[in-house]
């Protein structure tokens, strides 16, 4: 992924964020647009998600976070994810996905069983290293490339489980 396309990810991960706190997490169901020249963002509030899709020139962004996030329906199915992740974060934009969540396993645990699942769907590792998580917790960054995609996992170690973020994309 060319650093642009991961800032400009990273941009929109942080305006989907401020979106959900201006908007308000505890607040009634509801729905508001805000335009702004050619750009659109669109907050729906459930009782449990708070769904976001940001539309402008560059194209168009989804965001979903809470208890009640789900997997992008065109999530591609040869990317590895972890049977007890309980999902609080999906976004999307174009061929990129990002989806975060945790599970009470342990991080040893979800390291060998992603690795496992990324080599048996034919992803080829480039980078895998150990790395100190938050409060000086293990955590683990692996990479791997699979024809012109990418595919990047990032493990942290927590005192109740695992917290999980993959991403991938198109390079």
């Amino acid at each position: 992924m060319t650093s642009n396309r991961v800032r400009v990810m990273l941009i929109r991960s942080v305006i989907a964020g401020m979106a959900i706190a201006a908007f308000g997490c505890g607040k009634d169901e509801g729905e508001v647009v805000h335009k702004q020249g050619d750009a659109q963002v669109t907050v729906r509030e459930g009782s449990d998600t708070v769904d976001i899709t940001v539309k402008g020139e560059q194209g168009t962004a989804t965001f979903s976070s809470g208890a009640g996030a789900e997997l992008p329906a065109d999530f591609p199915e040869d990317v590895p994810t972890y049977p007890d992740m309980k999902l609080e974060f999906s976004g999307t934009q174009g061929s990129m996905y990002t989806i975060n969540g945790r599970t009470a396993d342990a991080l040893g645990k979800v390291t060998e069983a992603l690795q496992a699942k990324a080599a048996d769907a034919g992803w080829s590792e480039v980078m895998t290293m150990s790395h100190p998580g938050a409060q000086g917790k293990p955590g683990m960054m692996m990479s791997y490339t699979k024809a012109d995609r990418v595919l990047n996992l990032m493990l942290a170690a927590e005192d109740d489980g695992t917290t999980i973020s993959i991403m991938t994309g198109t390079q």
